[in-house]
């Protein structure tokens, strides 16, 4: 019942949706039609019946009033590609300031990309009414301006099955200002005589060939309505309710005492078979009485006389079922007074129009509907046959209500979501998990009028099924105190693929519930091996003035769209994504969050992309803003309880220098224990949201803000490898992987990092890149849990690792105990590549940094990436760590450094020489630039699993052989675990040399310098080092001759040897775009002593081995040390590489030992090149000598040879 004017109006029904009734017939001036002040429409979606074939007839018709006609064209109807791609499709509206009615063609039509005008007699006159009608009849249209025919012109629009369908405008300059009503489009060609007959009245909805109508009379909200129950549409930004204001239409014919029409046609699918129900005799129904099940006819029908005490219910009845076990529906009911469904009493529902209609309905019972078993090749046909529709004034879903449509939707291997695939999760809010390796189905609906079931999981025989639809449609108030479910099935059997979550659109005036209320779209779980479901998609409608006005303008009802979990076997591929939740606007956001009723939920505002709320609390709420939000809050932003915050980025033009999206805190931004903030990349775009504080962040111990695997999906980003299955690239190269492929290139800025990881390989369990965490914090930084960007792991076997993101950070001063910043590149699975680690930039106030009392926080910065895959395979070409950009030194003050760099290439401006007092690197893994000096004038120790790589730099100075150097003042400690990695130059093979003024000790247990596989690359163009293979499977040489047919040469001094080991020959067993399987040569060891060098441990410079197939391996490389005492028990090596199934082995290395020698004796032969007068001396000690080559190459034409050893001394 509704009260206008102090009177009491009886509701008037039209094909099942609720009319206010006027007092002058069916439309007065006084009612409120949509108004576009500054342009608008009504979007009406992807609609397969709205989407008629290019040559079938059509006919679009309605009232328009105009404030404003530009000179350009303005459209009344259009259907375009996508909403953010206008006027692809075909259109009709006004062109030349309203002086044509025009039509185009679009691409595909005929002709192609045409106007097609028709001259009006005179222009449209804005200000008032007009009647516009365009009828096409598959080879030319018609025009009809206020019911005169005004000319045709052949005619014939494109055809796609991918448009939207809007009504008034096309998203962009082109759509009208003014208002509509009374839109109508039928399936033929109207004649002169229908157009002028039916112009001025309304129509019931129920008319023959009738695709859709739209009286434009729903008053409030956003949703516009569709009478034949198929096609609601959503109404633009901007848009407003305001009065007809000089139209005025009769009722529809028999309006004032209709008979009520099927809401389905009776040759539907879902009349098919039906067998009319035996006559019954009925007691007729007292004035005011009940009309009350029996179920005496023992069929559970609805429609049967013989159960009920009345009669099948008629209109205007007041209608309670108490008993009865199941009941079917299967058609519409009449529009009833009232309907009140018991506890424990079910209504099962079968068709897609079967409406449960009564001005107050009271649900304590259960209302279902039909599984959606249907059947289709191509995703935008899919056509759902069974939904639960609910129509009426007032609602009440009691707490023992339940409307479920679990596990209603489409069958396994069914609807638009489901993948192509037997074992990936169905997508629909988002795209369903990866199964195994197998992709998830895509995303699919709007989520701003849901409407599509969810979709089934993979075509194994374990998918389930998704859920169903529900819609409601109420003109008055709607509570939710029971419950509304729409979940995907869970998978319970081997490989079985989770189903996504259904849809729930419910649309009133106002909204209202208790905690009791409950929706829920979950997607169904993964089982062994197979993905999740997607989460399901949410609308709530409402009139934003009349709601704000209540009492308690926020309903306590919850919501959820959880996705499917995935079976552990998939490796944390791609999991399923959450669900949608469409608001008319922010109203709820703020205390819903607060009060944790909203969980795994995408919240979008249907009218707006730009966010701004007070002071917020999450409060053990997990959501997420639409794609490209922009949110502001006024104050501070506070995460606690488990509160998760999901931002997703849009695409942008330049994603370097545009963002995908905006989180601007005015206040404090605190993310508690166990919270995380999760920014997400767009995965082939790569735009990202970027993050503003203005004044202080705090992420507490296992708080997190998380862009993990939140860059580029597998295959995307600029880093992404060429083919194959090589690691992602990004602040190091991708590691190459089986076969030669080789792995992505380095790309973005060390010291503004904005661009996201990419994704590893080119296959679908590959993992995505790191994301971007991009911060510039107004004051403190208090990191005491995770700044994250780490790339995704390969998932299955073969598959590579992505890339880490970026982490740029900008604060006046950072601070933390116990913090971890990290963007690390991804595991590759088996012989898949390894990703590069990803780029970290903190930029903090120098000055106000050293001011603090604790200038250097205790946090660890890492950027690693796997040198190996998961089953240990090295190739050529591994995965580097990423960069740390600082502003200063500051992070390198102290004697002690302790676990702060966990694999990073170190970049500060203008460092070249680092010069400490004494310095110890405790559980730290560090690359220093290239081509610098480390100057320790003390002690310095490496300990805890420390690693200290030196990286040289070409030099190309005559005799000049340095390119980096580590001099030490007093003592060399490296400890068990932990290693020194002098780097060759690659290409020109200038080397790294090691100083120690006094002691040099290599402890025992797995530790030392390593040098392997650090020398020269090979090369396709030129041989690089001296002893570099011929092409094929031959090995380098060096020390001693490479395996093979083409074996390299020997090279290098065997008393004094400086020179890197050389490649094997360049076997592209990877294709073009990939790289030798050969192996590497080994580096160079270069270490001089002023008193004891005691190896315990090892001192390597080994080639590197062949990888699959018949790569041939590097040769060793150089070992040189000298002081006045070596000894220890461990061992020295420069082996060749082996050769992959034994041919082509490298040949071994050099190692030169000089004992007995003092310092500046020395130095002074190195510097002339030449060892001098020397004596073979005893190999001092245990240590043991390793030059042999590699593999003995059984069955080739050569076999590699040994490398060369020489102990000498001084001539006494």
């Amino acid at each position: 019942m509704h009260l206008r004017n102090n009177r009491l109006l009886r509701s008037r029904w039209i094909a099942g949706v609720v009319c206010a009734a006027v007092a002058a017939g069916g439309l007065a001036a006084a009612d409120p039609v949509p108004r576009f002040p500054h342009g608008g429409r009504v979007d009406l979606g992807m609609s397969r019946l709205l989407l008629r074939a290019a040559g079938e007839p059509l006919t679009i018709e309605g009232w328009f009033r105009f404030d404003t006609l530009t000179n350009s064209a303005v459209m009344l109807y259009s259907r375009a590609e996508h909403l953010d791609t206008p006027g692809l499709g075909c259109l009709f509206g006004l062109t030349d300031g309203g002086q044509n009615l025009s039509a185009y063609t679009g691409a595909g039509g005929t002709p192609p990309s045409t106007w097609r005008e028709i001259p009006l007699p005179a222009a449209v006159t804005t200000g008032r009414w007009h009647h516009l009608a365009y009828v096409c009849d598959g080879t030319a249209f018609t025009g009809y301006l206020d019911g005169i025919c005004v000319g045709r012109l052949p005619f014939r629009w494109s055809d796609r099955a991918t448009e939207r369908v809007k009504l008034g405008g096309v998203g962009d300059a082109r759509d009208m200002q003014g208002r509509l009503a009374e839109i109508r489009i039928w399936n033929h060609a109207r004649t002169a005589a229908q157009v002028r007959a039916a112009m001025h009245r309304r129509l019931l909805g129920t008319e023959t060939g009738l695709l859709g109508y739209w009286p434009m009379n729903d008053g409030f909200g956003r949703v516009i309505r569709d009478g034949t129950l198929r096609n609601d549409g959503i109404l633009s930004a901007g848009s407003e309710w305001g009065p007809a204001a000089g139209l005025a239409l009769a009722p529809a014919d028999g309006e004032a005492a209709p008979a009520v029409p099927p809401a389905v046609p009776p040759d539907s699918a879902a009349n098919q078979g039906r067998q009319a129900a035996p006559a019954a005799p009925v007691a007729p129904l007292a004035p005011g009485g009940t009309n009350v099940w029996t179920g005496r006819a023992g069929n559970a029908r609805w429609d049967d006389d013989g159960n009920w005490s009345a009669g099948v219910p008629a209109a205007d009845q007041c209608v309670a079922i108490r008993t009865g076990a199941v009941i079917r529906v299967t058609d519409a009911t009449a529009p009833l007074r009232s309907l009140e469904l018991g506890a424990d009493q079910t209504l099962a529902v079968e068709g897609w129009n079967s409406a449960l209609r009564a001005e107050a309905l009271r649900i304590a019972g259960t209302v279902t509907h039909a599984a959606n078993d249907v059947a289709s090749d191509d995703w935008i046909t899919w056509e759902p046959r069974h939904r639960i529709l609910i129509e009426g004034s007032n609602i009440v879903l009691a707490a023992t209500g339940r409307l479920d449509a679990d596990g209603r939707g489409y069958r396994r291997g069914q609807g638009p979501g489901s993948p192509v695939n037997l074992r990936g999760g169905a997508g629909h809010a988002g795209t369903g998990g990866n199964g195994y390796g197998m992709p998830g189905g895509p995303a699919y609906g709007d989520p701003a009028r849901p409407e599509q079931p969810g979709s089934g999981g993979g075509r194994d025989t374990g998918g389930t099924a998704g859920g169903g639809a529900i819609r409601i449609r109420a003109s008055g108030t709607l509570t939710i105190d029971g419950c509304i479910r729409a979940c995907g099935e869970d998978a319970h059997a081997d490989f079985g693929a989770g189903g996504s979550g259904g849809s729930v659109w419910l649309s009133a005036q106002v909204l209202a519930g208790s905690s009791n209320g409950w929706i829920c779209v979950n997607g169904g779980r993964g089982h062994s091996r197979g993905g999740g479901g997607a989460g399901g998609r949410i609308a709530l409608d409402y009139d934003s003035v009349r709601q704000a006005a209540l009492a308690t303008p926020h309903p306590s009802f919850r919501a959820e769209g959880r996705p499917g979990t995935q079976s552990p076997y998939s490796g944390g591929l791609a999991p399923a994504e959450m669900g949608t939740l469409a608001l008319s606007d922010a109203l709820f956001f703020g205390d819903a969050c607060a009060a944790g009723r909203w969980q795994h939920l995408q919240v979008l505002l249907v009218s707006q992309q730009d966010w701004r709320l007070a002071p917020l609390v999450l409060n053990g709420t997990i959501v997420g803003l639409e794609d490209g939000a922009r949110l502001q809050v006024a104050g501070d932003l506070v995460l606690t309880n488990g509160a998760e915050l999901h931002l997703f980025a849009q695409p942008v033009a330049d994603p370097r220098t545009q963002p995908g999206g905006r989180l601007t805190v005015d206040g404090d931004l605190r993310v508690h224990p166990g919270c995380r903030i999760v920014p997400s990349s767009h995965p082939t775009n790569g735009a990202s949201v970027w993050l503003a504080v203005g004044r202080d962040l705090h992420v507490a111990a296992t708080g997190a803000i998380d862009a993990d695997q939140r860059g580029y999906a597998c295959g995307f980003g600029p880093g992404k490898p060429a083919a194959g299955s090589g690691g992602a690239g990004h602040g190091g190269i991708g590691g190459m992987a089986f076969g030669g492929h080789k792995g992505g290139a380095v790309y973005g800025h060390a010291e503004q990092p904005v661009e996201a990881g990419s994704g590893g390989g080119t296959e679908s369990a590959s993992g995505s890149g790191g994301g971007v965490v991009r911060l510039d914090v107004g004051g403190r930084a208090v990191v005491e849990g995770a700044l994250s960007a780490r790339g995704g792991r390969g998932g299955i076997t073969h598959h590579a690792g992505g890339s880490g993101g970026s982490i740029w950070l900008t604060c006046r001063t950072l601070e933390g105990e116990g913090g971890l910043i990290v963007a690390d590149g991804g595991l590759g699975n088996y012989y898949g590549g390894c990703g590069g680690g990803g780029r970290i930039a903190l930029h903090y106030d120098p000055v106000a940094q050293a001011a603090l009392p604790q200038p250097v926080p205790s946090l660890r910065l890492s950027a690693h990436a796997a040198p190996a895959t998961s089953t240990g395979s090295r190739f050529a070409l591994n995965a580097q760590d990423g960069t740390l950009w600082l502003p200063d030194r500051l992070w390198l003050a102290g004697s002690v450094l302790r676990q702060r760099f966990g694999g990073v290439q170190l970049m500060i401006p203008g460092f070249n020489v680092w010069e400490a007092a004494n310095l110890t690197l405790d559980d730290v893994d560090l690359t220093l630039p290239e081509g610098l000096t480390l100057a320790v004038a003390g002690d310095l120790v490496l300990t805890n699993g420390a690693r200290l790589v030196v990286a040289a730099a070409g030099t190309h100075a005559p005799g000049s052989r340095y390119g980096a150097a580590v001099r030490v003042g007093r003592d060399l400690d490296i400890a068990t675990n932990s290693w020194l990695v002098p780097v060759a130059q690659p290409t020109q093979g200038a080397i790294v040399g090691l100083r120690v003024a006094r002691d040099a000790r290599i402890a025992a247990g797995g530790g030392g310098i390593d040098a392997s596989e650090r020398g020269y690359h090979g090369s396709l163009q030129e041989r690089l080092g001296p002893g570099q293979g011929a092409p094929g499977a031959n090995g380098g040489g060096h020390g001693g001759r490479g395996g093979g047919g083409g074996g390299g040469k020997v090279y290098g001094d065997a008393r004094l040897p400086l020179q890197p080991g050389s490649a094997a020959g360049w076997n592209g067993y990877g294709g073009p775009q990939g790289h030798t399987i050969g192996g590497n040569g080994g580096g160079v060891i270069h270490l001089l002593a002023g008193g004891a060098i005691r190896v315990d441990g090892l001192l390597a410079a080994d080639g590197g081995a062949g990888a699959y197939y018949n790569g041939g391996g590097g040769s060793g490389g150089s070992l040189w040390v000298a002081a006045p005492r070596v000894g220890g028990s461990g061992r020295l090596s420069a082996r060749g590489g082996s050769a992959h199934r034994d041919e082509g082995g490298g040949g071994g290395g050099r190692i030169g030992v000089w004992q007995g020698i003092a310092l500046a004796d020395a130095e002074a032969r190195l510097a002339q090149g030449d060892a001098g007068a020397m004596r073979t001396g005893v190999l001092p000690g245990t240590l043991r000598i390793d030059v042999a080559p590699g593999g003995d190459s059984s069955g080739t034409a050569t076999a590699p040879e040994a490398g060369t050893c020489e102990i000498l001394e001084p001539l006494p």
